[in-house]
């Protein structure tokens, strides 16, 4: 199975990492965006940023969160695009925001050491989970995230960026939620 783990950190969020050849459709919701990830693919080589058209992203698109790597002792990057549904969403702007000024605004401190391991791999991260954890984000309670994040590389090898995109899933999907919500249908306008 193309699941490598699952690691649940006190923030109440479930973070799993997939092989880059797991099946699309593992991704619920998200399954087209990492259709159009693969399409980029060569052979085991990664995409690059360079190698996608903004137009390619359609319903996606305010939904995305680019970030740069920038080298650093443990994880550090550089949120490129903060997309204006996140914005809208989390009432926070990280465009040009470093990953470290972002952290306990819309990252936990846990968040930190599961990227630093992420970012020497070429996994796919899937990440879900409530903002309940945020008091400030409090009219967000109830509502469920699913976050996958697709890694990058100019030279196909080496981790350079993440593209993330967000799903919200309505208050009231049922079922259990590590899986039922992926088969959720996002809900327009939330």
């Amino acid at each position: 199975m193309p699941l490598i783990e699952t690691e649940f950190l006190g923030d109440g969020w479930a973070y799993e990492v997939f092989t880059p050849d797991t099946a699309p459709s593992e991704f619920g919701p998200a399954a087209s965006f990492v259709e159009l990830w693969n399409s980029k693919r060569a052979g085991t080589a990664l995409p690059a940023w360079k190698d996608f058209q903004i137009e390619e992203f359609g319903p996606w698109y305010g939904w995305l969160a680019l970030e740069e790597l920038l080298p650093a002792e443990g994880y550090e990057s550089l949120f490129r695009l903060w997309g204006n549904r996140l914005v809208d969403s989390f009432d926070i702007e990280l465009t040009n925001t470093r990953f470290s000024d972002a952290v306990c605004k819309v990252y936990s401190p846990d968040e930190v050491r599961f990227w630093l391991w992420l970012s020497r791999t070429h996994f796919i991260a899937r990440a879900t989970g409530t903002m309940d954890w945020l008091e400030h984000f409090h009219r967000l309670h109830g509502r469920s995230y699913i976050d996958i994040t697709l890694p990058l590389a100019d030279d196909g090898t080496t981790v350079d960026r993440y593209l993330t995109v967000t799903v919200v899933i309505a208050p009231g999907a049922a079922g259990d939620e590590r899986h039922s919500v992926f088969g959720a249908k996002p809900q327009p306008g939330t």
